[in-house]
C-alpha cells in the first residue's frame, strides 16, 4: 500500500514538472509558430502517462507504470526552446488514445417540418460529463404531440435506453431545454426537466411523435464537461 502511494505521488510530481517546463517555454517567447502535429497527455491502457509533443511521437516525456520518469533530449529541447508549444489532453477509448474535447455546441436536428418520430444520429462522447438538449418548436399544424428523449446506446445489444424522457409533452411553439448531468440542480426557467446521470459514450436524441400532425422544430445540444 505504501509503495503504491509513493508511485502515485511520483507520477503527480513528474507531471507537474513536465507542465512547468511547458509553461516556462511558452511564456519565454509567446506568439511563435507552434510545433507541428497534435500533442497531448494521456494514460494508455497499460498504465502510465505520456506527453506527446508531436503527431509522430518523435519527442516525448514518459512516466511508465512503475512510476519512472524518462524525458528524451528532444522533448526537453522542444519544451525549453523559447517557442510557444501546444499541449492537448488525450484519453483512451479502450483501443486507441483520442483527443479529449472541451465544451461543444452541436446541431442534432436542423429545423424542419416533421410528422413522425425522428432520431438524431449517434453522438460520441469523448470526455464530457453531461449535455444540455434544446428543442425549439417554431411552427405547428393542428395538434402535434412531441416527447423528447435523451438516449444511451448499449454497445453490446445496440439498443437505446432512455436517460431522460420528457414528462410533459410539447404541443405548442416554444423553446424547451433538458439537462443530463451528474449532480445537476433542480429544473427552472426554460430548463424544463433534468436527470442526474453521467452522459454515456454513445448517445442520441429521439423526438417521439404521438400523431401525424406537423411540427417544425430543431434540436441542438451543448455537451459540457
Amino acid at each position: 500500500m505504501e509503495r503504491r502511494y509513493d508511485r502515485m505521488k511520483i507520477k503527480r510530481i513528474a507531471i507537474l514538472i513536465i507542465i512547468l517546463c511547458f509553461v516556462v517555454g511558452s511564456i519565454a517567447y509567446a506568439g511563435h509558430t507552434s510545433i507541428s502535429g497534435l500533442p497531448g497527455l494521456y494514460e494508455n491502457i497499460y498504465g502510465g502517462y505520456q506527453l506527446i509533443l508531436d503527431r509522430d511521437h518523435d519527442t516525448e516525456a514518459r512516466i511508465d507504470s512503475s512510476g519512472r520518469l524518462t524525458v528524451s533530449v528532444d522533448a526537453l529541447t522542444v519544451l525549453l526552446d523559447g517557442l510557444q508549444d501546444d499541449v492537448g489532453i488525450f484519453t483512451h477509448n479502450g483501443t486507441d488514445p483520442e483527443a479529449a474535447s472541451s465544451n461543444l455546441s452541436v446541431t442534432l436536428l436542423a429545423s424542419a417540418a416533421r410528422t413522425a418520430t425522428t432520431n438524431s444520429s449517434d453522438q460520441t462522447n469523448k470526455s464530457a460529463k453531461g449535455v444540455v438538449v434544446t428543442v425549439d418548436v417554431t411552427a405547428i399544424t393542428a395538434t402535434p404531440i412531441l416527447t423528447p428523449n435523451i438516449q444511451c446506446k448499449d454497445e453490446v445489444s445496440g439498443k437505446y435506453e432512455n436517460m431522460l424522457t420528457a414528462s410533459a409533452t410539447i404541443t405548442a411553439t416554444g423553446t424547451h431545454s433538458y439537462i443530463v448531468y451528474p449532480g445537476v440542480g433542480a429544473a427552472s426557467g426554460d430548463i424544463v426537466q433534468v436527470a442526474g446521470f453521467p452522459l454515456c459514450r454513445v448517445w442520441r436524441v429521439a423526438i417521439t411523435h404521438s400523431d401525424t400532425d406537423s411540427a417544425t422544430y430543431s434540436v441542438g445540444a451543448h455537451v459540457i464537461q
